[in-house]
């Protein structure tokens, strides 16, 4: 079998590391985590990002909203967040029912508490980073990119010259990953429902990277051999929580693979609590800045 990218693993050696910069602010940092309507694979992330902030020692806000919440009800729920002083950082829980338009509810949050970096003010940044300018230490980063990033550390990998195909062009992964693994010297390709021919673009991958939302989508004729696979997707199926990989028929093939769950999710949720922490150690730097001047 390849190896299996542990992210559970990965993501409580990150969590260690931000108890330390915890320790060092003045305040308990507080998350806002708005919720609208249900979805399943949604609160299994919601419930898991409560408990890690809970365990880390972040005050976690959770907002829960009605399915059928007008646009504008919801943009005033957002900017009340914005006025409290005791939160720090926003999340905005994806995806919003189809009477809401995503650009219309980010532009109004506040672009000093968007943790998932999804403000088009904070998304245009990713655009500006120059070449190997990457910086986890002190860069704003949506959530499941940086944790992805992260995992690519992990293994030691340079990614400078290596085909990456990324299935799906989502605003929260696959456009802003695509970005940043530009930065980082691949060279990637976006695929997406349009695509013609997707076994033919994914078997060139040597990092084939899925986030669709559709169990099974990525076989194994589909994935080149020594290929490293990280599967973004998850979705609840009768109590089962399925990547976009099927797992059983790609993990022989590999050189390495993550797991659903246990695999990229963990990692996005101490990506969030990362992010967190950035916000806050920002919005003290800045504070300090304003008195020196």
């Amino acid at each position: 079998m390849s190896q299996l990218i542990n992210g559970r693993v990965l993501a409580e050696k990150i969590k260690d590391q931000l108890k330390l910069r915890l320790s060092q602010l003045d305040k308990v940092p507080c998350l806002a985590m708005v919720s609208v309507g249900k979805n399943p694979a949604s609160e299994v992330y919601l419930k898991h990002k409560i408990k890690a902030c809970n365990q880390l020692g972040i005050e976690s806000k959770e907002v829960f909203l009605a399915e059928k919440i007008q646009e504008e009800d919801l943009i005033r729920k957002i900017e009340q967040l914005n006025n409290d002083s005791t939160v720090d950082a926003v999340l905005i829980q994806l995806p919003l029912p189809e009477q809401i338009q995503f650009k219309n509810v980010m532009l109004h949050l506040d672009p000093e508490k968007d943790v998932d970096c999804l403000h088009p003010l904070n998304f245009g940044q990713l655009c500006l980073i120059e070449k190997n300018g990457l910086n986890l230490n002190d860069q704003l980063l949506p959530c499941t990119p940086r944790g992805i990033i992260h995992l690519f550390n992990s293994l030691n990998l340079n990614l400078s010259g290596q085909k990456v195909v990324i299935v799906g062009r989502s605003n929260l992964v696959g456009k802003p990953l695509s970005n940043l693994l530009v930065i980082m010297g691949a060279t990637v390709t976006l695929c997406h429902s349009q695509t013609k021919n997707l076994t033919d673009e994914t078997r060139q991958a040597d990092i084939l990277i899925s986030a669709v939302g559709r169990p099974g989508l990525i076989t194994a004729p589909m994935v080149k051999p020594g290929a490293i696979v990280i599967d973004v997707g998850i979705t609840r199926v009768n109590d089962r929580l399925l990547g976009d990989v099927d797992f059983e028929s790609v993990k022989d093939k590999v050189q390495a693979i993550t797991p659903v769950p246990g695999g990229v999710g963990p990692m996005t949720i101490a990506s969030l609590l990362e992010n967190t922490l950035l916000l806050v150690e920002r919005k003290r730097k800045s504070q300090v800045l304003s008195i020196k001047n």
